[in-house]
């Protein structure tokens, strides 16, 4: 597998900062940093009776435009070579980035989607349009059959003081555990381990007080964890917290308050670290937070000054590539890539995605750790919606 080489980009131990710091880079500013956009120089349309997929590509980037009002998951294949898309109204699109192919396979509504540890399976977190049940069915890659369902009721609503509605759905959280055997469910309320093999339930891990809510789940398979946000819908935010599991044993090793106004969440591939984004001023900017995972403290902060998120919560809006040293920020119609041990601005991207009534919401690194895809949530643009693979570190 090739590493990420960045001429120029490279990190000395001198760089790394362990005392908390603001960074705040000028990005219209940043001579120095190329900005890139979007000009497509072929088009091929493959004939597919639902959904019709647009391709437009040039050497380095590849938007794909035709999906549903939002894309849910994006994961690659363990080769690097397909990016598995998890559109909520069109089921599961597999696209072949060598030869610019599509298949599909109409598993709706998808909530979720996710890869076993040794990505060989596939599991679809799917149910029935009232969100009255779950249903994960895990696919063979190799065979494109599913192996195995597990079928389970859903806690539903949740109201909190001011009577607003909280749906559970597949950004709750359903994810393999880090042997691979061992599925985790969460339905708001309660969050549930499931054999693969038999489909049976095993074990209760967790139910949860009255008035509060598991919102998330987020794996560290480096440090066989799993970390859980957990909300008290109906108190200030001093009484939010994060529960941690120790995944061989299953025992709860950390309770901790939480301030819980981050929007997304994404553990680096050591798992020493974890990123956050907080929206700032009514949204005008995002503040970036990099967390020890071992202490719950923070060792650094910068401050990304695109086009925030506007107003929707990002499943993915912030990951790690897969050498640790880069982090990728979802704008509305912008993405950044910054050092992840400076806060130092290393791409900028201008997209159409997102424009208008929507964001950029979910990105994904290739293995290898040169592409990066894109997809995110739109109002009222059905067929419009796009996922973009883009080559970011190229001249």
């Amino acid at each position: 597998m090739l590493g990420l080489l960045l001429t120029g980009c490279a990190t000395s131990q001198s760089e790394i900062v362990s005392t908390p710091t603001t960074y705040k880079p000028t990005i219209s500013t940043a001579t120095a940093i190329a900005t890139y956009t979007y000009t497509p120089a072929s088009t091929t349309t493959p004939t597919l009776p639902h959904p019709k997929v647009t391709i437009n590509s040039d050497d380095n980037q590849i938007y794909l435009e035709g999906f549903s009002l939002y894309i849910k998951s994006l994961v690659w294949s363990k080769d690097g070579k397909t990016l598995i898309i998890g559109d909520t109204n069109n089921g599961i699109v597999f696209f072949d980035t060598e030869n610019k192919n599509i298949t599909t396979n109409p598993i709706v509504p998808i909530w979720e989607i996710a890869l076993n540890p040794d990505k060989t399976t596939l599991s679809v977190n799917y149910g029935d349009p009232n969100f009255a049940s779950s249903r994960v069915s895990f696919v063979d890659l190799e065979t494109g059959n599913i192996s195995k369902t597990i079928s389970v009721e859903r806690e539903i609503d949740f109201f909190d003081a001011s009577r607003k509605t909280y749906i559970m759905n597949g950004s709750t959280g359903a994810i393999f555990a880090p042997d691979g055997k061992t599925f985790v469910l969460n339905n708001g309320k309660q969050i549930t381990l499931w054999d693969i093999a038999s489909g049976k339930q095993i074990k209760e891990l967790f139910k949860s007080e009255d008035n509060f809510l598991i919102t998330r789940l987020f794996l560290n398979p480096a440090k066989n964890s799993l970390l859980a946000v957990y909300l008290n819908i109906k108190a200030p935010k001093d009484s939010d917290k994060v529960l941690v599991w120790d995944t061989d044993t299953w025992e709860l090793k950390l309770t901790k308050n939480f301030d819980w106004t981050y929007s997304s969440l994404a553990f680096s591939p050591d798992g020493n670290s974890f990123a956050t984004i907080k929206g700032l001023d009514t949204q005008k900017t995002q503040e970036i937070s990099i967390w020890d995972f071992n202490t719950f403290t923070k060792s650094m902060d910068f401050i990304n000054l695109d086009e925030p998120i506007p107003s929707v919560t990002p499943l993915n809006g912030i990951t790690y590539d897969s050498s640790g040293k880069y982090i990728a920020i979802a704008g509305a119609n912008n993405v950044n890539i910054y050092n992840a041990n400076t806060g130092k601005l290393i791409r900028h991207l201008v997209t159409s995605l997102g424009a208008g009534s929507g964001s950029v919401s979910i990105l994904a690194f290739s293995p290898d750790g040169k592409k990066l895809a894109m997809g995110g949530f739109w109002i009222g643009q059905v067929g419009k919606v796009q996922v973009m693979i883009w080559n970011w570190n190229q001249p």
